[in-house]
């Protein structure tokens, strides 16, 4: 039996390619609305990949082989026409619905998450700023899910170029036979450099793995191989079906038992994208689904046909139906926002995806491309333009205005030492909700806390005295928790005399105990603590202040609670400083706001303006913070900050008409440097000695 004709030669409408989009479709909702159900749901994603990487490259081949070129433009504006309207519906109707929804202050980060959406740069945005692919919470951007669609967007204006370069040259020099080759080894070479680098990124930092496009070029072009490489004719019909379902069931294997805790993509991946590569192919033999296959019932074909709107609506109503009610989804409120998804998605499909898909993009003889279409792009892009414009440029504005604030009448912790913790503050507090995540220490220096992603070498910085003149030398160390007490310390350091070294990362406190975090980031912080710690045992330093969020999770471990365990390991690095000879001085982490259940302390601020009873939460325990527990295993003193942020009772987010708290733990600059002065008291006679 020879070979008949390549898989890219299927011409016509494929029932089991939209029956594997429904299927695609229905692993990522369900995923979404029940993830602790259908763990790996998310590998519906890579499903499409294949998917789009088959269908764009049949049509770029069939181009190529038949006219010896390929319009570029005209690709990119059929492209245009097919996804745009859709997106741009969903980013306009999300973006305004969430201006109604979230506080004053998300919409900064509402309106980067719009602009980034609207380029399809979404995907590079959540890798850069560390982002993890979970599901929906009120902190979750509604355009988070767009992060696939700029991997396929990515794609789409790069893949031309590969027939373009690979492809015509042969076609005019050999002949379309020899092209295919040219053109298949090329998009082979492509696979293997992108699953190779795939593999090695994933191994190194897991979560910008996820979203960035050289991770997943390969799935795309794993598709478009199936375009080119010659299939038989004639499978028959037991090994066309054995193909067709055997793929099915390694996408639906991995949706089952991947999690969270798959190392993915990396070789995870190419199991779902091997699966959908075996259905494909099996469609492309000659067999097409058998009249009783579930995939030919009409509800999953409809569900194939609005699977991009469907995959655009769903996502956006989760997240901002979780914030609205600010908990987690009812069984009942999941399915009800499922229904509202499919009506959307029947909606958006019958009277923008086909009314703009009936379009024709063709040369006119003015040679001009239509303008209808022409005008839709540039319609989409101011529009998105203007959508994330209106909260990027109030919110510079009203933090600009906070700081032209008088700072004098605004005392920040000296109140709170007075016991005045008032419900309302004339004029606002300095800095504004809106924004507030701004004032923040590394805004004055923002390349010293490292963030999340490899270790590559240690980041310091070096504030207060300078090294030649100043009496006594201090480092900073431990987390993001450690790096807000920055402002205050170089206050402090300022006027001491001391030159100070920071040494703060991201997520990582100074322990010789492994977070319970995903493997990646433990593996480095656990570079990060070791290097900190050799660093501080060659500089010989005189003190060194350590301090972190009192809430990092540490495994429990042979009988031990978290708590313990997290005790510990403080305890142990600190030890090893001691061992230097430097003093070690912890400060007591700041009260946490979350622990007391405000998930979003300065949204709730910006809510009570006139009375901030409902953002007051219970002071906390005397010993809620594990360095407590260290401190006395170590045998030193920690320095106690917990009257700074709370009176007897409660901690305030407002405190001497200062907002307290940048984002939902973090406090900010402004309210650091207001405490200078009673937090550099208690440091100084530890610090010195």
């Amino acid at each position: 039996m020879g070979i008949r004709r390549s898989v890219t030669e299927t011409r016509g409408f494929r029932q089991d390619i939209q029956g594997l989009r429904a299927v695609a479709v229905a692993l990522v909702i369900v995923y979404h609305l029940f993830p602790k159900h259908l763990p790996g749901g998310f590998v519906g994603v890579d499903v499409f990949f294949v998917v789009s990487g088959f269908l764009i490259s049949g049509h770029l081949l069939r181009e190529a082989t038949t006219s010896g070129r390929v319009d570029v433009p005209r690709f990119w504006l059929r492209r245009a026409r097919r996804l745009l309207p859709a997106a741009v519906l969903v980013i306009l109707v999300v973006a305004a619905t969430a201006l109604l929804v979230l506080p004053m202050t998300a919409w900064r980060e509402l309106g980067l998450q719009t602009f980034a959406s609207t380029f399809y740069v979404e995907n590079w945005r959540l890798a850069l700023n560390a982002h993890t692919y979970t599901a929906a919470s009120p902190s979750t951007s509604p355009f988070q899910h767009f992060w696939s669609l700029s991997v396929e967007e990515q794609f789409y204006l790069v893949w031309p170029f590969v027939f373009l370069l690979a492809a015509i040259p042969s076609i005019r020099r050999r002949g379309h036979a020899r092209s295919r080759t040219v053109v298949l080894v090329t998009i082979a070479v492509i696979t293997a450099a992108s699953l190779a680098y795939s593999i090695w990124y994933t191994d190194h930092s897991r979560a910008a793995a996820y979203f960035v496009t050289p991770t997943r070029m390969w799935e795309l072009a794993a598709g478009a191989l199936i375009a080119f490489v010659p299939v038989r004719a004639r499978l028959g019909l037991v090994w066309t079906e054995a193909l067709r379902w055997g793929g099915l069931a390694l996408v639906g294997l991995t949706a089952l038992v991947y999690t969270d805790a798959t190392a993915f993509p990396g070789v995870a991946a190419a199991v779902p994208v091997l699966g959908a590569v075996a259905f494909v192919v099996a469609g492309s033999c000659g067999t097409p689904l058998g009249q009783a296959s579930p995939l030919r019932w009409r509800p999953v074909q409809l569900t194939g046909d609005v699977s991009y709107s469907l995959y655009l609506w769903h996502w956006p109503l989760i997240v901002l139906t979780t914030a609205w009610v600010d908990r987690a989804l009812l069984p009942l409120e999941k399915i009800g926002l499922l229904g509202l998804s499919v009506g959307l998605a029947a909606l958006s499909y019958t009277y923008v995806e086909n009314r703009w898909r009936a379009l024709p993009v063709r040369r006119h003889a003015s040679g001009r491309r239509p303008r209808r279409v022409l005008s839709a792009v540039s319609a989409a892009v101011v529009l998105g333009v203007a959508v994330s414009g209106a909260a990027l440029v109030v919110v510079p504005q009203r933090v600009a205005d906070d700081a032209a604030a008088t700072a004098g009448a605004r005392p920040g912790a000296a109140a709170a030492l007075r016991g005045d913790f008032a419900t309302t503050t004339r004029g606002g507090p300095v800095p504004s909700p809106v924004g507030a995540n701004q004032d923040n220490w590394t805004t004055a220096h923002p390349d010293c806390q490292q963030k999340l992603g490899p270790f590559t070498g240690l980041t310091t910085c070096a504030v207060g005295a300078s090294a030649t003149s100043a009496r006594l030398r201090v480092a900073l160390v431990g987390d993001s928790h450690a790096g807000h007490w920055e402002p205050a310390v170089e206050k402090v350091a300022d006027e001491r005399g001391w030159a100070v070294t920071t040494y703060v990362r991201s997520a990582c406190p100074i322990t010789t105990v492994r977070a319970a975090g995903s493997t990646d980031h433990d593996d480095a912080c656990t570079k990060w603590n070791d290097a900190v710690l050799r660093a501080l045992a060659d500089e010989h330093y005189d003190a060194v202040i350590v301090a972190s969020a009192s809430y990092t999770a540490f495994p429990a471990a042979s009988g031990r609670s978290p708590a313990e365990e997290a005790a510990i390991g403080y305890a142990g690095a600190w030890e090893r400083i001691l061992a230097t000879g430097a003093r070690v001085v912890p400060i007591e982490d700041n009260p946490d706001p979350t622990a007391a259940g405000i998930a979003d302390i300065d949204a709730c601020a910006a809510e009570h303006p006139d009375d901030l009873g409902p953002c007051l939460f219970r002071r906390p325990a005397s010993d809620a913070d594990p360095q407590i527990a260290a401190a006395a295993r170590a045998d030193v003193r920690v320095v106690d900050t917990t009257d700074l942020f709370c009176n007897n009772r409660v901690c305030s987010p407002i405190i001497g008409g200062v907002l307290v708290y940048q984002d939902r733990t973090h406090i900010t600059a402004t309210y650091a440097k207001s405490l200078a002065p009673y937090l550099g008291d208690r440091l100084a006679p530890l610090v010195e000695g």
